[in-house]
């Protein structure tokens, strides 16, 4: 893929790669960007591995994840039971959730409930008061 033509906000790809090209080679030691084919032109010739590094990498790991592994009768019992643990207190905790919710539906809605009303009185108090304007306004004396 070329980088030419392509935007990137507001400036070309190759304008702005220019731009980082002069960056790094001001910084010390004159560092460049290689892009494309200039890449795998100038790729180094050969690298040094840290010998601490070397000697990291050439210890084993830990064991792999994957292979199975054969257990003991009383290994596969207790699994089994952290197993039925498991489902069983996610249940309770499921069944708790759905209390807690249920809960909450019940209050939202006298909460809901408490609002309708309060809308109701304000509205006829707004009613009453519109009604005492008129009023007034209709009887005024006339000067």
């Amino acid at each position: 893929m070329t980088a030419q033509g392509l935007p990137v906000g507001g400036w070309e790809l190759e304008a702005w790669y220019q731009d980082l090209q002069e960056v790094l080679a001001a910084e010390p030691g004159g560092a460049s960007l290689l892009w494309g084919a200039q890449q795998v032109s100038r790729a180094p010739t050969c690298c040094q591995l840290d010998a601490a590094l070397a000697a990291e990498l050439l210890e084993p790991g830990p064991e792999p994840v994957g292979p199975p592994r054969v257990g003991t009768e009383e290994e596969e019992e207790a699994g089994a039971r952290r197993g039925m643990k498991r489902k069983r207190s996610s249940r309770e905790l499921a069944k708790r959730q759905d209390r807690a919710n249920e809960q909450r539906v019940l209050e939202l809605s006298a909460q809901n409930q408490r609002l309708r009303e309060e809308i109701g009185r304000l509205s006829a108090e707004v009613a009453r008061a519109r009604a005492q304007l008129i009023d007034r306004i209709v009887n005024l004396p006339r000067a």
